[in-house]
């Protein structure tokens, strides 16, 4: 197995999600986190034999992240690593890691609060961030907290998220100090105070609309469908195109009613 970025930190990933349960993976893109990590966790003694979840944002990142892993163990897909997405599943008694979607890991947080049988929770590339995610990252804290003081939590995410959100800050500093004479002090006591809680409050809003948006026009499109798969991909695409002027749409009206209500 070829060497990759990745498994320099692995002795201190195991480590530490030994003694915290909760941990944040920073790497940069193509290091290897996606099927290395959940591989060399498996056999954790604090894991238990119990199962590993992995969360991809899309259906199409899952069904390839499991068929590699199970590829390096050299064993058919299905056996100890399976996947399981929107009308496709593929494991067995025996499979120990599962690659899924945000959106069925909180179908089965309702079903299963408890997550009976899993040991670990990994969501990879959280930076791709959306209600689904969200939902379930919180469905997840709420059950660790309540229930499954026992489960783990495992965020991994590329370091150029992180840079680009510093490198932004940097970005006004700069401008600031240099072009407008000001501080870095005064700066972050500006930036401190230039968010108020109107802001969190119509970004919050906004979610909830665009997310209802989404989900009626899907639904709609998604009942009507006729006409086999070529239907299927004529809805889809008829969907997305509709999402996006209606959520530009109730953007605008948004940006109006907070503007002239400031």
């Amino acid at each position: 197995m070829n060497q990759l970025p990745i498994d320099e930190v692995l002795p201190r990933l195991r480590t530490e999600l030994a003694a915290r349960r909760r941990l944040v993976l920073q790497a940069p893109p193509g290091a290897g986190k996606t099927t290395r990590v959940p591989l060399a966790l498996l056999g954790e003694p604090w894991l238990a034999g119990r199962t590993i979840l992995m969360l991809e944002p899309r259906r199409l990142a899952a069904r390839a992240a499991a068929a590699y892993m199970a590829e390096l163990l050299g064993e058919p897909l299905g056996e100890s690593v399976g996947y399981r997405v929107r009308f496709d599943s593929k494991g067995s008694a025996r499979t120990r890691i599962q690659v899924g979607t945000d959106g069925i890991l909180g179908r089965r947080l309702q079903q299963d609060p408890e997550l009976t049988g899993v040991g670990l929770v990994i969501f990879d590339e959280f930076h791709e961030r959306h209600l689904h995610s969200d939902l379930a990252l919180a469905l997840c804290l709420d059950s660790m907290e309540a229930l499954r003081d026992d489960l783990a939590l495992l965020v991994m995410l590329p370091c150029l998220t992180l840079v680009s959100d510093l490198m932004g800050i940097l970005g006004g500093a700069l401008f600031e100090v240099y072009q407008l004479d000001q501080t870095f002090r005064m700066f972050l006591t500006a930036t401190r105070d230039s968010l108020v809680m109107r802001d969190i409050t119509t970004g919050l809003i906004k979610s909830l609309v665009f997310g209802l948006i989404i989900t009626m026009v899907g639904c709609y499109e998604g009942f009507s469908v006729k006409g086999g798969a070529e239907g299927v991909g004529k809805a889809t695409t008829s969907s997305v195109v509709m999402s996006i002027f209606l959520i530009i749409f109730a953007d605008v009206i948004f940006t109006a009613f907070f503007y002239y209500t400031t």
